[in-house]
């Protein structure tokens, strides 16, 4: 599950995947949603459409990523 925020200038992605954000990634994220890491986090969720009879629903502590190539350690970072 990799809860995504549209808006009208472009999407908010939470995962990185393998690697670790691009500098200034962050900052144009948090321009897109015009708020600040203590204002956004911890982002909560419910979706509208159950998939697969499940109900997606969370909490998103911070951007993530995995800590390296091949790695399961997850990284969070604000």
């Amino acid at each position: 599950m990799q809860p995504t925020i549209v808006t009208d200038q472009g999407q908010v992605n939470f995962w990185y995947g393998a690697f670790p954000p691009k500098p200034g990634a962050l900052e144009a994220d948090y321009k897109l949603l015009g708020t600040t890491a203590e204002q956004l986090f911890p982002v909560r969720f419910h979706a509208l459409v159950e998939f697969e009879g499940a109900t997606l629903e969370g909490e998103i502590p911070a951007f993530m990523h995995y800590e390296r190539v091949g790695s399961q350690e997850v990284v969070q970072v604000k």
